[in-house]
């Protein structure tokens, strides 16, 4: 079962505003009073002149008889007038700025005409703190307050408080009882808070077996007596202990148990017996030193966490940047990778493409140059081996294929300037074919079947050049030699 640690509050006042306590439409128009919190609900109605009436009417009518008009008083409300008019009692005090107690000028000296008595417990002054001693909320931006009570049970303490008032105190006439929901204050975040539900009655004091005057009479102090108290404190200190003991009672049937503190009290125990209002003073300093103290912390450690939130961005970008030029190289490197590998692809598609024209080229070659030597294997043979008619053959063929050759309209020529022939071109190899085919073993004139021979010989010869020499050449893949 949660324990909650809190308050109580048994607080009285003199002669406070009547209609201020009672009347929706007044309060509605107070700073402090929201009446969409909730009710201020009436547990009894009453006023002045009816409690008068209801007290000492009767000892007034006693009173006045056998004396004089003059000394008479003029009913209830003469009664009440005479009371307004009592000096006697002290000024009423109020506790300062710095905690001392100055004389309260707004409130007149001598009796009242009724007592208010504020009762509650629970309480929304205790506020919860951060290590710093800074206020902290809850997620909806409201206070959170370690000392409030659930309002169900605050109001059913005060309702039982109100029942028995007048049981232990006989000398007190209720007047009016209100039950107030209906006050509340913005908190620094703007949030609406409700403040601490509370009992309000007003009652009079009357006391009996007055010497002179009425029977009855309107005194506190005397009320205090006649109830067995000799001062007002110890009245209240019994109050509060009463509604203590009714809240611990009640408070399990909330699921909770109470335990109470006196925050006053304890003060004004640790308070020095020689000056205790100064000492108050003091700890009300103390307080606030203790509260500058505590901004004073938290405006280092915001700044220390904005200069690591820098760091921690510089650091951040630093990587980025790092990170941003490794994926640009690593990029770099794959386009040119890849540009590599489309280049050797290509390239690999230019070779194979050139070595199969190449193989084509050679083939048509080689066709040629059989053709070539199947012309020359063509001349007659005679039966006369004539090393030096061979030689004469030769040169004739030489002399014949010695015209220039051309490449691209123009004669095609050595580096040295030399034109480029046929012969130049295939000298070696047509000599061989034609000294091998001039085995002179036939019976006819060779020379009439040479000459027939050399122009075939020409003819297959230019062709060649035609079709296939020129061509080498101009690819680039054959040079002169």
């Amino acid at each position: 079962m949660q324990t909650v640690v809190t308050t109580s509050r048994v607080h009285g006042y003199g002669g406070p505003d009547y209609v201020h306590v009672t009347d929706d439409k007044v309060r509605a128009k107070e700073p402090h009073v929201f009446p969409e919190l909730g009710a201020n609900e009436a547990w009894k109605k009453g006023s002045p002149e009816q409690t008068y009436k209801e007290l000492f009417d009767d000892d007034i009518i006693e009173y006045n008889k056998g004396k004089k008009p003059s000394r008479q008083i003029d009913g209830y409300r003469g009664y009440m007038e005479k009371v307004k008019a009592d000096t006697r009692g002290k000024l009423a005090t109020k506790r300062g700025k710095n905690g001392q107690r100055i004389v309260d000028t707004s409130v007149e000296k001598g009796k009242k005409l009724y007592y208010e008595l504020v009762v509650s417990v629970g309480n929304t002054v205790d506020r919860q703190k951060d290590a710093d001693g800074h206020i902290m909320y809850d997620d909806a931006d409201h206070l959170i307050m370690p000392g409030r009570l659930p309002e169900a049970l605050n109001r059913a303490v005060c309702l039982k408080y109100f029942q028995t008032f007048e049981q232990r105190n006989p000398h007190m006439r209720i007047m009016t009882a209100n039950y107030h929901c209906d006050e509340g204050f913005r908190n620094n975040r703007g949030v609406l808070e409700q403040d601490t539900e509370h009992l309000s009655i007003l009652y009079v004091p009357y006391a009996d077996g007055g010497k002179t005057g009425l029977a009855h009479q309107n005194s506190i102090g005397k009320a205090l007596k006649q109830q067995g108290y000799d001062r007002y404190d110890e009245w209240q200190k019994a109050e509060r202990d009463y509604i203590e003991q009714l809240t611990r009672d009640l408070a399990p049937q909330y699921g909770i148990d109470v335990e109470f503190v006196h925050p006053v009290q304890d003060r004004q125990r640790e308070a020095t017996p020689d000056d205790p209002r100064e000492f108050k003073a003091f700890q009300d300093e103390k307080a606030a030193v203790a509260e500058a103290w505590a901004d004073v912390r938290t405006a280092q450690r915001e700044a220390q966490e904005k200069t690591q939130e820098a760091s921690d961005r510089e650091q951040n970008a630093a990587e980025r940047e790092q990170q941003m030029d490794a994926e640009v190289q690593s990029q770099v490197a794959a386009l040119r990778k890849q540009m590599d590998e489309e280049n050797e692809k290509e390239l690999a598609k230019e070779k194979e493409k050139l070595k199969a024209q190449n193989a084509s080229e050679m083939q048509d070659m080689r066709e040629e140059m059989d053709k070539l030597k199947a012309s020359v294997d063509a001349i007659p043979s005679v039966d006369t081996d004539s090393y030096e008619y061979s030689q004469k053959v030769t040169g004739t063929v030489r002399q014949q294929l010695n015209a220039p050759l051309t490449r691209n309209g123009q004669p095609w020529k050595y580096q040295d300037g030399r034109p480029v022939t046929i012969w130049s071109q295939y000298g070696r190899q047509i000599t061989n074919a034609v000294q091998s085919a001039l085995i002179l073993n036939g019976d006819d004139d060779p020379r009439k079947k040479t000459v027939v021979s050399k122009q075939t010989i020409q003819k297959d010869i230019q062709r060649f050049n035609e079709k296939f020499g020129t061509q080498q050449e101009q690819e680039g893949e054959y040079e002169p030699s």
